[in-house]
């Protein structure tokens, strides 16, 4: 049997070009797998992955972003200038690159929430319950009362708004609350 092999034969004669390549095959005694040795070239390259022929067989995947032996200073640094490069960032931005921005964010989270199974929000659900009851217990009285005094501004102005809606609706139980809240407010006389 002959240890080469052509595969490629064209004679050279006035114009033509003449290529002639030899493969050496190896020991047919050595080889565990043969699955891919044919004769015919178009059925060896349909059984293999096109994607390894054209890549390596190795193929890079992109480290860790962070550095593996990062001290935690070195980790706590590294976040601070990535926080106070966004903060500059945001700080900098024009109000129409702002409202895209937040479009963008409301979409994502719009199109994440829609595709959430039912374990998934009962998840996300019970976290977001955790986290606030985690902040609330660890809160100090001062943060309470900054807290409670965003909430009653926040119901303020929604309340405000509710009533530039609709005039005319349960004008009397507003105007009796506000009379209660005044006649709270107000300083004793006696």
């Amino acid at each position: 049997m002959d240890n080469t092999m052509s595969t490629t034969k064209l004679s050279l004669e006035s114009e033509q070009i003449s290529y002639s390549v030899n493969v050496k095959r190896e020991h047919e005694d050595t080889s565990s797998d043969r699955s891919y040795e044919t004769d015919d070239p178009m059925l060896m390259t349909q059984n293999l992955d096109p994607l390894a022929l054209l890549n390596p067989d190795k193929r890079r995947t992109r480290k860790d972003s962070g550095r593996k032996c990062e001290s935690p200073d070195e980790r706590a640094s590294r976040l601070a200038k990535m926080s106070a490069y966004a903060a500059q960032r945001l700080a900098n931005e024009t109000p129409d690159q702002r409202a895209n921005r937040l479009r963008r964010m409301s979409e994502y989270a719009a199109k994440r929430l829609s595709l959430e199974t039912s374990e998934q929000r009962a998840k996300r659900l019970s976290r977001m319950s955790a986290y606030a009851a985690k902040r609330l217990a660890n809160e100090s009285p001062e943060q309470r009362q900054a807290r409670l005094a965003r909430m009653s501004a926040y119901a303020a102005r929604r309340q405000a708004m509710k009533k530039v809606a609709s005039p005319s609706t349960s004008d009397d139980c507003h105007s009796a609350n506000s009379n209660y809240n005044n006649i709270q407010t107000m300083p004793n006389q006696s």
